[in-house]
């Protein structure tokens, strides 16, 4: 397999079978995601088996459920919402969702829609935080909210 640098991987299902068919970019968020290289399915109807590279680009955040299936490509700068299940490409600064996967805007869209909306904070820690990175963030998500310690 091909990861990287500053990739965080939480809880992520990857394919075992054949990772070397698996290269995720730099900078990257996958989080309780699988990641399938093989597809069995053909087995049940005689000695076969689907297999297709799987590629994804730098900076590519990948959210909880979603499913990445043999042959695609998410190209960088996108968005993979949760329970996304992506059966085809992805192109660059795309966010999708939904099952199959649909483009359904732009990653530098959807970031501004936030940002005007308040619901970007600050996150110093990067791809990888540090335990103080988070505690920080969490004071920082607490006082945003108007929440005590």
């Amino acid at each position: 397999m091909d990861i990287g640098e500053n990739v965080a991987l939480v809880n992520v299902t990857l394919d075992t079978f054949v990772p070397f068919l698996i290269k995720i970019g730099s900078n990257c968020i996958i989080t309780h995601a699988t990641i399938l290289a093989h597809d069995a399915a053909p087995a049940v109807f005689g000695p076969r088996t689907r297999v297709g590279r799987v590629t994804i680009g730098d900076h590519v955040f990948i959210g909880a459920g979603a499913v990445i299936l043999p042959g695609v490509t998410i190209g960088s700068r996108s968005v993979i919402g949760a329970n996304t299940t992506v059966a085809r490409d992805i192109p660059p600064n795309s966010l999708a969702t939904g099952s199959p996967a649909r483009v359904v805007g732009s990653v530098d869209d959807w970031l501004s829609k936030k940002e005007l909306q308040g619901e970007l904070i600050d996150w110093p820690g990067g791809i990888v935080p540090s335990d103080e990175a988070v505690a920080h963030a969490r004071r920082e998500i607490r006082a945003h909210f108007g929440l005590n310690e």
